[in-house]
């Protein structure tokens, strides 16, 4: 390839790349203009001035009233000598819940157009830092009762065309909207220059259109509870797994497996009521009908009392009762044997010689 052509291809690579760059960049950056809130809106603001210091002596001189270079509503922010002279401070209302993902928060501001309210406005560097404490809005306020704020970690503004004003806000939004985070979402302008630098940046408050802000954010992910499991489903399974081992009959049970029967732990169920002497006591634990047969025996007159005893039981009562009246009459009244039998004629004889001492 001769010289001329590569010439020729870099021009056009870099002619490509100074198009799509620039392309690229905007579209990643959201478009915001002042006077439009998107995801955000407005609760107060206020500025302070440096000049209208609170008295220590309360005979000294009142404090000095709003200047001249500073048009009613606006929000000024202004450096004397590379000392800040007047600050603002705006707070918004975050239309996200805590715990959303902020993709991006951006400010605009609009310079106020009158003749005074702007002066070396080329060389102004102005940074927004997060408001670490309550504060109450004024006008020209004093000096000492600026809010507290901290500039460890601020957003630099950038003038663009038409007097405008961005701040890139989002690592700020970030924290504002964290779990658990009670900072509020408050900033405050102030000066980034060296002496003797000095300038004044007048915006237009929100009555003037003059603050545009817009918050892109993404909801947090629900959360759901731990779910419990179900205890009654817990105990069919254990039944089952013991009941492989092997199969038997009736209370006794087979050869099972060793495992937990479904019924570990439980009360234990009386067994179904006989409803008559005789019938044969059903096997194995009772059934759901059984159960409200037995309810409706107990309903029907029938007492608790015998629900525990076995069937065989049951038989032997009348069988002892029997035996028990047999040996009274057996025993006598005093529970000895009777000794008295009815003698005749021999018997009758010998007994009389022998009381009578005579012998046979």
């Amino acid at each position: 390839m001769s010289t001329r052509r590569r010439r020729a291809a870099v021009a056009l690579i870099g002619g490509l790349a100074f198009l799509i760059v620039p392309g690229v960049s905007q579209a990643a950056a959201p478009e915001v203009a002042p006077g439009t809130l998107s995801g955000v809106s407005v609760v107060k603001t206020g500025w302070w001035w440096r000049v209208n210091e609170t008295p220590d002596q309360p005979a000294a001189a009142p404090p000095a009233v709003a200047p001249p270079n500073a048009p009613n509503g606006s929000l000024p922010v202004a450096a004397a000598v590379g000392d800040p002279e007047k600050i603002f401070a705006i707070e918004f209302a975050l239309d996200a819940e805590p715990g959303a993902t902020v993709t991006s928060f951006v400010l605009a501001l609009k310079q106020n157009g009158a003749p005074a309210a702007n002066a070396n406005q080329e060389s102004a560097k102005i940074i927004a830092c997060p408001v670490t404490e309550f504060w109450a809005d004024g006008q020209a306020a004093p000096w000492k009762t600026q809010p507290l704020f901290d500039c460890g970690a601020p957003a630099a503004g950038t003038a663009g065309p038409g007097g405008v004003w961005t701040f890139d806000l989002t690592s700020m939004a970030s924290t504002w909207l964290a779990p658990g985070s009670s900072a509020p979402p408050s900033v405050v302008l102030v000066e980034k220059v060296e002496a003797p630098a000095t300038f004044q940046v007048a915006f237009d408050g929100p009555a003037a259109n003059g603050v545009g802000a817009k918050l892109v954010s993404t909801p947090a992910p629900p959360t759901t509870s731990p779910s419990i499991p179900d205890s009654s489903t817990g105990g069919e399974s254990a039944g089952s797994s013991g009941g492989t081992g092997g199969t038997g009959t009736g209370d006794l049970g087979g050869g099972g497996g060793g495992g937990v029967p479904a019924d570990a732990g439980a009360v234990p169920d009386p067994g179904p009521v006989p409803a008559a002497a005789g019938e044969p006591v059903a096997a194995g634990p009772e059934a759901p009908a059984a159960a409200g047969q037995a309810q409706a025996a107990r309903s029907a007159g029938k007492l608790p009392i015998f629900d525990n005893i076995p069937t065989a039981a049951l038989f032997l009562i009348p069988v002892v009762l029997v035996a028990a009246y047999l040996m009274m009459l057996a025993l006598g009244p005093a529970g000895e044997p009777t000794l008295t039998t009815v003698r005749r004629g021999v018997s009758r004889a010998l007994e009389t010689r022998r009381a009578a001492g005579g012998r046979l």
